[in-house]
């Protein structure tokens, strides 16, 4: 199945997520020029995914203004494409080096490339937690599941929503096999995601905590 990918494209600041269009075969297709900040990058995945596939390609710059249209464009590198619906960044096609001089026979080809991977394409994070949850978020603090009630939430609020007491325990995190340990971090501001996982781990006396670090 193809792919939608969103990811970081740059760590300075919040506009810092591009997308990255593959084909069933992983090759390149097509990735945004610009970075734009997380919800946007949602927002505009889920705009190509819907609207992509069945939009016209339109050779000669000009947008219909009836319905949404991708719109080839002439860059200092080569050839891009312009979707109407999508206002924050234009889009980078994949070319052979021999096809970027010709167009627009080979520039819409390209395009159409695009719209039929975008049939049935797959959005996905990488990673997978910066996806953007914007209903109820699951945790688990010790192996109980509670529903956050904010995002991000700091280490002690974590410790207190499982019940435990931030005075003579601090938070633990369970992530990708790792233990992130929060010991003296109680107010760091932690994101949250779906499925994410934390245990207590007791500073006071033994056999008192529910679980040990």
């Amino acid at each position: 199945m193809s792919q939608l990918k969103i990811t970081k494209v740059s760590v300075s600041d919040d506009l810092c997520w591009g997308l990255l269009l593959l084909d069933d075969d992983g090759n390149g297709l097509l990735r945004s020029l610009k970075g734009v900040n997380k919800f946007d990058a949602a927002s505009i995945a889920e705009t190509l995914k819907l609207e992509g596939a069945k939009a016209p390609v339109s050779e000669d710059g000009k947008e219909e203004v009836d319905r949404p249209t991708w719109i080839i464009l002439k860059t200092d590198q080569g050839w891009a494409v312009r979707f109407s619906l999508v206002a924050v960044t234009a889009f980078d096609l994949f070319l052979k080096p021999e096809a970027v001089a010709e167009q627009p026979k080979e520039v819409v080809e390209s395009v159409e490339k695009v719209k039929k991977c975008l049939r049935d394409v797959e959005i996905v994070w990488e990673p997978p937690e910066e996806e953007p949850v914007l209903g109820p978020i699951t945790i688990k603090v010790d192996n109980e599941s509670y529903e956050a009630p904010k995002n991000p939430m700091t280490a002690n609020e974590i410790l207190q929503l499982g019940g435990l007491d931030p005075d003579c325990n601090y938070l633990v995190q369970i992530k990708d096999g790792e233990r992130i340990k929060y010991k003296d971090k109680g107010e760091q501001p932690i994101e949250l995601f779906v499925g994410a996982t934390f245990v207590g781990h007791y500073t006071g006396e033994k056999g008192v905590s529910q679980l040990a670090g």
